[in-house]
């Protein structure tokens, strides 16, 4: 064989092994290339899963917020509800008002127009539970209109109160009220004049023995005031 023929072979023997490493070095790229992409899907199929997560758990928190603010809002109302269970509700048609009351208590109307209520216990060894709501259809519980309630007592009531206060300082069923105490004397027993305007018609809740010889004394009166509403 020629040297020019052994030449040309081992050309074409190194030619060969170059296109060998060539197909076999595209054959990796291509290999990772591939690998490299169906890693890239995985990780971008795994961030849409791991979002769908996230905002599957979003809704299950707020679901379950919900769910307990209506239990806490349903506990509330039960509360409210029981907080008067056994309790009585008096209600003056003609005033168009209700007031809860122990059940051991009596209503007394005093006159037939209802002008004047008495709600009372057994006081013969305390002086509570005795709650009067007065509404009398005379001058002095009929204010005009825009009436400022502190200037009305002061001038129709001062004769009776001497501490009215200089502005509301409580309130009953929504409405600024005034409330007086007088303390106890040795002819009579402390009370409390809650007093406000309803439709040009001053209203009056009188507490009697307003400090109570117990603290459930207190409790009953507060609790009696609270429920006062107006039905229409």
């Amino acid at each position: 064989m020629s040297k020019k023929r052994k030449n040309f072979i081992t050309i074409l023997f190194i030619i060969g092994i170059l296109a060998s490493l060539t197909l076999v070095g595209g054959g990796v790229y291509y290999y990772k290339e591939q690998e490299a992409n169906r890693e890239k899907q995985r990780l971008e199929q795994d961030k849409n899963n791991l979002e769908k997560e996230i905002n599957n758990l979003k809704k299950e928190i707020e679901n379950l917020q919900t769910s307990i603010k209506q239990k806490e809002e349903s506990e509330k109302e039960e509360k409210s509800t029981d907080e008067y269970a056994g309790w009585k509700t008096y209600k003056n048609n003609i005033y168009k008002y209700e007031i809860k009351y122990p059940q051991d208590c009596q209503v007394m109307p005093v006159t037939s127009e209802a002008e004047r209520v008495v709600i009372q216990g057994d006081i013969k060894e305390k002086g509570w539970p005795d709650l009067e709501i007065h509404h009398y259809d005379t001058l002095a519980y009929s204010p005009p209109e825009g009436t400022d309630i502190i200037n009305w007592l002061v001038t129709n009531w001062s004769g009776i109160y001497e501490n009215i206060p200089d502005s509301t300082n409580t309130e009953v069923n929504g409405i600024q009220a005034v409330e007086i105490y007088t303390p106890q004397s040795p002819q009579a027993y402390s009370t409390k004049a809650i007093f406000f305007i309803k439709n040009n018609k001053l209203f009056g809740i009188f507490l009697n023995d307003a400090d109570g010889e117990e603290a459930s004394g207190l409790r009953i009166y507060e609790k009696m005031v609270k429920s006062f509403k107006f039905t229409e």
